[in-house]
């Protein structure tokens, strides 16, 4: 697996391709062989193949972390790159079946949910998320789709405090999502879906 990640990492894709799938024709059920195959798979945006090693990952992995871990990925897959949000919001919420608490899978269901405008939906998952400890990035995420949430809903008493909230959650938060306005609702929800967006999740 090391020369397969050694080779990825210099840019050798096709032969870091090559080397994992050989690795998995020995072994097929081998989630790092399966992982790392599928890192390349994003870097060379083969999106329907990168699909089908979610798929054998979800299928083989006994650990509740990397079924998680594989959820968020595949629904990222679907959602930035292929526009299958519904799709994508299916595979966010086989996530939380499996660890209902999970931050980022609550965040990327809530930022979903807001879009959809089923903000009822979006504050629910939100206000779970925000009960916990937390990293300052994420509870201002969190605190985002609350703000766009009650602006939506016409609640201008609250959306400005939680705006203001998620500015002193995280203090770089103008710098990687602009100029945020509490009177476009719409706009928030826009920054948070294009931040997300530009993260893909760890697999």
């Amino acid at each position: 697996m090391g020369l397969g990640e050694a080779e990825r990492g210099l840019g050798k894709l096709d032969k870091a391709r090559k080397r994992f799938n050989k690795a998995l024709k020995l072994e097929p059920e081998d989630l790092r062989a399966l992982q790392g195959l599928g890192r390349v798979l994003y870097d060379q945006e083969d999106w329907d193949a990168l699909l089908h090693v979610h798929n054998k990952v979800i299928y083989h992995a006994k650990k509740r972390a990397e079924l998680v871990s594989t959820c968020l990925a595949k629904g990222f897959v679907l959602d930035a790159h292929l526009g299958l949000a519904e799709k994508a919001a299916l595979h966010y919420q086989k996530a939380l079946a499996f660890q209902p608490d999970h931050p980022l899978a609550l965040l990327r269901r809530a930022e979903l949910a807001l879009r959809e405008r089923m903000t009822r939906e979006a504050v629910s998952l939100a206000e779970l998320a925000v009960e916990q400890e937390l990293d300052a990035d994420l509870r201002a995420r969190f605190l985002l789709v609350l703000a766009s949430a009650a602006g939506l809903s016409g609640d201008m008493r609250r959306a400005p405090e939680l705006l203001a909230a998620a500015h002193r959650a995280d203090s770089r938060l103008e710098l990687s999502m602009g100029k945020l306005d509490v009177s476009d609702p719409d706009g928030i929800a826009a920054a948070l879906k294009m931040d997300l967006q530009r993260k893909p999740p760890d697999f």
